[in-house]
């Protein structure tokens, strides 16, 4: 997975051309300012020239390291959901579980050299991993007590195996939906992105989705694409 970054370091964390409409999956860097995404009172995103690295800060406190490629998902001021691009295990992390990180600069360095995405000083309170088989787009799945209470996770993936008439070109990007409360994740392959022989991949790719409770469909985002709503299959966009 290589995506080309833009020369600024952010954009509007809520921009979207649809009305009364706001994402609520945040990509590093992109839409990570100053108090976006929200964590708490007093919790504040720096981005670092140095280290290339986004900052939690709590005053002077550091309470987080996080790189490239990682979505942070509130639930509410006192829990969020983070997970790595490429990856399919999901965190549950409690907002004042965060302590300040000692020894900032050792960190940053073991995580370079280990090639980890991120680093908070507390343990996620809960986890999930979840596995397709090839060509599978279905899963029932077993959800810890801990998400039940979220009613949709929505995430833009990377997953290998997704089309059985696979050929040079075609690209891996999905739609996943997990679903705790129903035990289920469902996977929708990006067909309009991934067999469209004129997109530039990596140059153009989606970065976020999200469902619009109002219509029930669900909205995506991307760099040097346009803004589009998913058809019924969420499969295609409307045209």
């Amino acid at each position: 997975m290589i995506f080309f970054k833009r020369k600024d370091k952010n954009i509007d964390s809520k921009m979207t051309k649809f009305k009364d409409f706001v994402f609520s999956s945040y990509l590093s860097p992109w839409y990570f300012k100053d108090s976006t995404p929200n964590l708490g009172q007093n919790l504040n995103w720096k981005h670092s020239s140095d280290s290339g690295m986004i900052k939690l800060m709590n005053n002077k406190d550091c309470l987080g390291l996080i790189d490239t490629y990682c979505y942070l998902k509130p639930i509410n001021n006192e829990y969020f959901l983070f997970w790595v691009r490429g990856t399919t295990k999901i965190e549950l992390y409690k907002s004042q579980d965060l302590q300040p990180i000692q020894k900032e600069i050792d960190i940053i360095k073991n995580l370079k050299d280990s090639k980890q995405k991120y680093y908070f000083n507390c343990a996620p309170i809960d986890k999930i991993e979840y596995f397709f088989d090839l060509y599978q787009t279905e899963l029932t799945y077993n959800f810890p007590e801990t998400f039940k209470s979220i009613d949709e996770i929505i995430q833009v993936n990377d997953i290998n195996g997704m089309y059985r008439d696979f050929k040079d070109g075609t690209h891996n990007t999905a739609i996943v939906s997990l679903q705790p409360k129903y035990s289920k994740i469902i996977l929708y392959p990006q067909d309009w992105f991934n067999r469209d022989d004129t997109i530039d991949f990596g140059y153009q790719w989606i970065t976020r989705a999200d469902r619009n409770n109002r219509t029930g469909k669900i909205h995506i985002q991307g760099i040097r694409i346009d803004e589009y709503i998913l058809d019924d299959t969420n499969r295609q966009i409307i045209k």
